[in-house]
């Protein structure tokens, strides 16, 4: 989605000056309600401007699930907008997904260099996760524990929505967001576009060669299927 910009209507960030040569020592948060909070720079890592429903120029929807999840996939526009294809744990689209080009092996599916041992809870490092690394570091890919608590405590409807297919989710409070049957690339090909959805997780699989997914069609959904990392997968981000 194309960021936005997000005023910032409780408190305005000001530069503290100090000295005859002005050398900034920090910043000062002066609140609507007097407040005034000073932050020298040697303890400040970020700062980051925040609206109703926007982290860090991203639009969200809170389901009422223990994440608030991007209203849009990586790269699209849109709701509606299938996004970017990503394999697991690179950071860039490319043309061709397959083993021999992937990013972290060696040729075949063999020879992993990186997430190579098979584990419990084996998650992407923040470098190689592509909605954090996109979208900023409040945002991340979902776990599998997150996927399931979509799966199992949201209401799921298979719509079409501008000629896109995918299902509404609506959460337990209400609110609800749309995912679209953005189908894989496989090789050089596109597939299963319009009956099939495909979203990373941030989790290993059950071996090295797998991540884990959501998966669904028009009538189920899945969230602890496996499939190989190099294939070319949407991602939906959440935020806490």
């Amino acid at each position: 989605m194309k960021k936005q910009i997000v005023s910032m209507m409780m408190f305005v960030i000001c530069f503290m000056f100090v000295g005859t040569e002005a050398m900034a020592q920090g910043v000062v948060v002066y609140k609507k309600n007097g407040a005034i909070m000073k932050v020298p720079y040697e303890e400040l890592d970020s700062i980051v401007t925040y609206d109703k429903n926007l982290t860090q120029g991203y639009e969200f929807v809170d389901l009422g699930l223990s994440v608030k999840w991007a209203k849009c996939n990586v790269g699209a526009d849109f709701p509606e907008d299938y996004g970017d294809y990503y394999a697991w744990g690179e950071l860039t689209t490319k043309s061709d997904y397959s083993w021999n080009t992937y990013k972290w092996c060696e040729i075949s599916d063999t020879s992993m260099i990186k997430y190579s041992t098979v584990g419990i809870n084996i998650s992407l490092e923040f470098e190689d996760d592509v909605a954090r690394v996109k979208w900023g570091r409040q945002w991340r890919m979902p776990t599998e524990k997150e996927i399931g608590e979509l799966c199992d405590k949201c209401i799921w409807q298979w719509i079409t929505i501008n000629g896109v297919n995918g299902h509404l989710v609506t959460g337990p409070n209400g609110n609800f967001i749309f995912l679209p049957a953005a189908g894989l690339c496989d090789g050089t090909d596109f597939e299963y576009q319009g009956s099939i959805g495909y979203y990373w997780s941030s989790m290993l699989g059950y071996n090295k060669t797998a991540g884990n997914t959501l998966y669904f069609r028009s009538n189920d959904k899945e969230y602890s299927l496996c499939w190989y990392r190099f294939y070319g997968f949407t991602v939906r981000p959440v935020t806490e």
